[in-house]
């Protein structure tokens, strides 16, 4: 065992960084003049770092800087403020390390730290240096592939991300170029189908193993409208990883397209048994179940609970409506009433609710509240494009013709002019 591990055996559970200090006082004055020993001192410091002791890492390793100030005990500390995103003191570190020879690496980390500041000028320039004195670095065609992206240029991105692809397909960076190419094939939805195939195919390039790398392609395939190899894929990747909700979802997408509804009921079950409460997902699933009418008690319910936390009123706005619309198509005006109450008391624009109630009291046959809420609905300009048409079904309902007649051309030329509305037929 070396004197790194013994001390880090031995250290680990020490209070804090000044503890530390003082109780490897002795190790320290070694330190000042045996390399041995101010190298496994390093070296422990690097075990504090890997085993998540990073206040022992960070203290240690300055109290080598303070002993002799060593351009990799520099390093180190610039790079960990810059993982834990403490971007001027890694700054000051850079600085001091541009005193002395800087490696590459320490050359790329004063890149990150540019471009974290937002100096992409110099970010770009540093950039450039590296790779033209290391043109076969495919470390660097990656990095110059992240700067084109944030700087929204997938063209130039995608050039360089193809040369790992092309040139350097064994290399450590082959698999990430591909992942970071296709992700932003997916994001920009910008996918060539033809390359697409080509990346999936490409025997050279590291194979597809986990979970996370199915989904990626399903999804891509997704994209490009081949739904048979998005499916296969997506299957592939919930082989691989059996809680995988979005390998799920994604097929669940793809049963609601080509309108399998016994795949999609089967899918919607899975996903309600196993979906955390308030789960993003929430949301979209219900939406594609409400496509292929199969929302259930349960999954409104879970979608109830998902909207109160919402806090984008357009969304939340957006699954009320679909709540509402499941219990008027239920008949259940003792719940919808219930839901509208519990929304007004929790939510922050409780005017939003008035189609809601609205619905309520005509499924109560109570045309007078029912009426009024439809016309607030309306002075509010909620956007629901049937709000007239729904209004004139109600006056038609209670034989209230005269008040049904005007609205056909009362709101002409507006959001709520629909065909529906046009061709409604008053006797």
């Amino acid at each position: 065992m070396s004197l790194a591990q013994e001390l880090f055996k031995e250290y680990q559970t020490v209070a804090n960084g000044y503890s530390l200090i003082q109780e490897l006082e002795y190790y320290l004055q070694l330190a000042v003049e045996e390399n041995d020993t101010y190298l496994e001192l390093t070296e422990l410091a690097q075990l504090f770092g890997r085993s998540g002791y990073l206040d022992l890492k960070i203290a240690l390793l300055n109290e080598l800087w303070n002993i002799k100030p060593d351009v990799e005990i520099g390093y180190l500390l610039a790079q960990q403020a810059y993982d834990l995103d403490q971007i001027e003191q890694a700054a000051e570190w850079i600085d001091k390390l541009s005193h002395f020879t800087m490696t590459e690496k320490m050359r790329l980390l004063q890149a990150h730290i540019a471009g974290k500041r937002g100096d992409t000028r110099q970010q770009k320039m540093l950039l450039d240096q590296l790779l033209k004195e290391n043109p076969q670095s495919a470390t660097l065609y990656y990095y110059q592939a992240q700067f084109y992206l944030n700087e929204n240029d997938f063209i130039k991105a995608k050039e360089f991300l193809n040369v790992i692809l092309d040139y350097f397909p064994q290399s450590q960076w082959a698999k990430s170029a591909r992942s970071l190419l296709i992700n932003t094939m997916i994001d920009s939805e910008f996918i060539d189908p033809e390359q697409l195939s080509n990346l999936i195919a490409n025997k050279q390039l590291p194979e597809f193993e986990t979970a996370t790398d199915w989904l990626q392609i399903a999804k891509a395939s997704f994209v490009v409208e081949d739904y048979e190899q998005a499916l296969a894929f997506a299957k592939q990747s919930f082989e691989l990883d059996k809680d995988n909700l979005d390998s799920v979802f994604l097929q669940l997408q793809i049963a609601v397209i080509q309108q399998d509804i016994t795949a999609a009921k089967k899918l919607l079950e899975w996903l309600e048994r196993n979906i955390p409460i308030g789960h993003e997902l929430i949301g979209e699933m219900s939406q594609l179940a409400a496509q292929m009418d199969l929302l259930s008690d349960s999954l409104i319910e879970k979608l109830i609970d998902y909207t109160l936390l919402l806090e984008d009123n357009s969304e939340q706005f957006q699954y009320i409506q679909l709540i509402t619309h499941y219990y008027v198509k239920m008949n259940q005006a003792a719940p919808l009433e219930a839901f509208a109450d519990m929304m007004a008391e929790e939510i922050e624009e409780p005017a939003s609710l008035s189609y809601a109630y609205a619905k309520y009291f005509e499924l109560s046959n109570n045309f007078v509240e029912a009426e009024a809420y439809y016309l607030d609905a309306i002075e509010l300009a909620l956007n629901i494009p049937t709000l007239v048409y729904e209004l004139a079904q109600l006056y038609l309902k209670f034989n209230e013709k005269e008040l049904a007649a005007p609205l056909k051309t009362q709101y002409q030329h507006t959001l709520y002019d629909i065909p529906e509305l046009r061709q409604l037929i008053i006797e």
